[in-house]
């Protein structure tokens, strides 16, 4: 038998159901609580966000995020909703029936899409959530600290693939170029970052979970002697339109979903 909750169906601004009419009295469909459980059952993703999509085939995302890397391709919620029957689907099939408490694990890895639908006793309404499984930290680097070999004044360098990354998470990751350096260390107090930053593929084009990317560093006109350091910031937000991660500002798309924010420190070494 289904499981059913009471709950007013709001969180983080937005609503997670619908009101139903039945009869003389109104049903709430909604999701209150859908958490995520790994196939060896050692890593757990809670729900952190229900937020209203901004596609035409679902009501709402409902967003979990595992705190390390693990297998998509079977993954076992656990859902508490309120409503009259609980279905999924994957790919845009049609919906069937998702028992709660029979273990069954489903394949979440992009480029799969999973649907769980919400009805109430006629079947006559129903709200529909789409889920974001990922990992907190997707970009898992080789090393977390750049150091270059020694620079000669006034050159200009280009360190294509000066280390490797790898997406270890759910979703696409596009190049990107960091939001903002912090940590800046110059040999005088009134020089700035000579530190160009970029996260690409060697082939071009986004990189894919499993795939390896490279880091690329470069610096035009390298000033005085001395040790610069910097530290590039990226902020990683869910594009709900093409189903990838980007470093772009917010838009009606694009959602900070809550991913952990990534960090390389680069060190470099100018001589004359």
């Amino acid at each position: 038998m289904p499981f059913q909750i009471e709950h007013s169906g709001k969180a983080h601004g937005v609503h997670f159901g619908r009101g139903v009419q039945s009869g003389m009295q109104v049903q709430e469909l909604s999701i209150s609580g859908f958490e995520l459980m790994d196939n060896d059952s050692s890593s757990i993703a809670p729900l952190t966000l229900i937020k209203e999509s901004t596609l035409q085939t679902v009501d709402s995302l409902i967003v979990c995020l595992f705190p390390i890397a693990v297998d998509f391709s079977t993954i076992t919620p656990t859902i508490a909703y309120t409503g009259s029957k609980l279905e999924y689907r994957s790919n845009g099939e049609g919906f069937t029936d998702y028992v709660m408490d029979s273990g069954q694990s489903i394949d979440f890895a992009y480029p799969n899409t999973v649907d769980f639908k919400i009805s109430n006793a006629s079947n006559s309404e129903s709200v529909v959530y789409r889920i974001v499984a990922d990992t907190q930290l997707p970009i898992s680097f080789d090393e977390t600290e750049v150091i270059l070999s020694d620079l000669e004044m006034g050159n200009n360098y280009n360190f294509n693939g000066v280390t490797t990354w790898h997406n270890i998470g759910n979703y696409p990751i596009s190049t990107m170029s960091p939001n903002e350096y912090i940590d800046v260390v110059t040999p005088l107090s009134y020089l700035t970052n000579i530190f160009t930053v970029s996260l690409s593929k060697t082939t071009g084009g986004n990189i894919y979970p499993g795939q390896e990317g490279i880091t690329n560093v470069v610096i035009i006109n390298a000033p005085i002697p001395g040790q610069y350091e910097a530290t590039a910031i990226f902020n990683l937000n869910f594009n709900e339109n093409s189903w990838e991660l980007v470093n772009n500002p917010e838009d009606n798309y694009i959602t900070n979903i809550g991913h952990q924010t990534i960090e390389l420190k680069v060190i470099g070494n100018i001589v004359n």
